[in-house]
């Protein structure tokens, strides 16, 4: 079944930049409608070893009047044929599923977004993972089937031709991949919500109280703690200088009698090789 476009947002999304390409979002908001015939209408694209099922190049290139997928998904599968730059590219979203088509697999990449995978009906999603939009959409093909498709002779001209089917194999199909982004919930006055998953912390303000005049108790207390510690620091510095003064007093001792040598170069200050400095000293 489709995806469902109820609690979906549909209003305009803006182009998106992610590390240096633009993504332009195409939305398709309803199912498009089943033709007649596209189950049928194989297209083989020069190169391509096999034809495929739903293309949209049956319509692009081979100038096709069916259309088996809404145009915005041809512009989105063909956007590589469409001059590209290299820093720009198409994605679907929203996207409902078209008529003709289910969902195959959803992969859920966050809290809202969620990508959808699209296979015809009668197609198989193989080589898929659970939750993982991956895999092909594929049906089953049996020996002796006669299949008709379209593709381009010698000479670029687009024909129609037929081929048996010798063994049982698969057919592709072009898958409708997109995305779903959930509405952010608002509240009553319109302002955007989201859940938050840690506890949140609250304030209140007063509106009704006077304001204080002067400091609070805290702040007096806090500036008597500071005054008390800068007396305090005071008095221990001019407590160290006064015995740093008398200690060097007591270590000069009595100066030396006349005509006693009091040393060769006497009065010269000889600096402390840097090994021989302690610990602070400069």
């Amino acid at each position: 079944m489709s995806a469902s476009p109820t609690s979906l947002d549909y209003t305009y999304h803006a182009p998106e930049v992610v590390q240096g390409t633009t993504t332009s979002w195409l939305p398709v908001t309803t199912a498009f409608p089943s033709v007649a015939g596209c189950d049928s209408a194989f297209f083989l694209f020069p190169g391509q070893p096999f034809p495929v099922a739903y293309d949209p190049g049956y319509g692009y290139f081979a100038g096709g009047t069916l259309r088996c997928l809404p145009p915005a998904a041809t512009s989105w599968h063909e956007q590589e044929h469409q001059a590209p730059d290299g820093y720009t590219s198409l994605s679907i979203r929203p996207i409902v599923c078209p008529q003709a088509f289910t969902t195959a697999v959803t992969e859920v990449r966050d809290v809202s977004s969620t990508l959808v995978m699209c296979c015809p009906s009668g197609y198989d999603l193989r080589g898929g993972q659970p939750g993982r939009v991956t895999g092909a959409c594929q049906s089953t093909l049996t020996s002796g089937q006669v299949i008709s498709y379209t593709a381009s002779d010698p000479l670029s001209n687009w024909i129609t031709t037929k081929t048996t089917v010798t063994s049982s194999q698969y057919m592709n199909a072009v898958a409708m991949r997109g995305w779903n982004v959930g509405s952010s919930t608002t509240s009553s006055s319109g302002s955007a919500s989201r859940t938050s998953t840690g506890s949140p912390q609250s304030s209140s303000v007063s509106g009704t109280g006077k304001p204080s005049s002067g400091l609070s108790t805290g702040a007096k207390a806090g500036i008597g703690v500071g005054v008390a510690l800068g007396v305090v620091g005071l008095l221990c510095l001019l407590a160290a200088v006064f015995l740093v003064k008398r200690k060097s007093k007591r270590q000069k001792g009595p100066p030396p009698e006349i005509g006693t040598p009091h040393g060769v170069n006497d009065g010269v200050i000889h600096e402390m090789r840097t090994k021989e400095k302690p610990s602070g000293y400069y």
